[in-house]
């Protein structure tokens, strides 16, 4: 008797799930990771942006300020009158799905932005507020509560 199969067997269908379903975790893992490590990557790049309006500061030995809003946060020289946004340093965007969580201040007088902090000549930070980066998943806060430049400090 000549038999002939057609489809598949059980055993077969199980295997292909099996292999199937590790191939899709694995894949979902590494995804995630990714993600994180552009999060880090991003917070990272803000330290470094941050880090080096700190020192045109020094260098210039002139005061700096630094607005935060929603994905940008852009640095502002002194005039001697009045703040005016630095045509040395370029604004610092995020991507779309991670933003700093503060709001833009204006002054009354001038209807500008005003800087959240302060850096000085010296190296001193007024006031020496804490940015916060967040996005769905992550937290984390550039803090100079203890150092003249941004230290990271990661949350979830």
């Amino acid at each position: 008797m000549n038999k002939t199969q057609t489809g598949f067997t059980l055993i077969e269908i199980l295997v292909a799930t099996v292999i199937l379903a590790i191939m899709i975790s694995t894949a979902s893992l590494g995804f995630g990771r990714g993600a994180q490590q552009r999060f880090s990557s991003n917070v990272e790049q803000s330290q470094q942006w941050l880090q080096h309006v700190s020192t045109e500061a020094i260098l210039t030995g002139s005061m700096w300020g630094v607005t935060v809003a929603d994905r940008v946060m852009t640095a502002y020289v002194w005039s001697g009158q009045e703040w005016l946004e630095s045509a040395d340093i370029e604004a610092f965007k995020l991507p779309e799905n991670i933003r700093y969580n503060h709001t833009v201040v204006v002054d009354n007088d001038t209807n500008k932005p005003k800087p959240h902090f302060t850096l000085f000549p010296t190296g001193q930070i007024m006031p020496a507020e804490d940015i916060v980066i967040s996005n769905d998943d992550e937290q984390a806060r550039l803090s100079w509560q203890d150092s003249f430049s941004p230290q990271v400090i990661y949350s979830q």
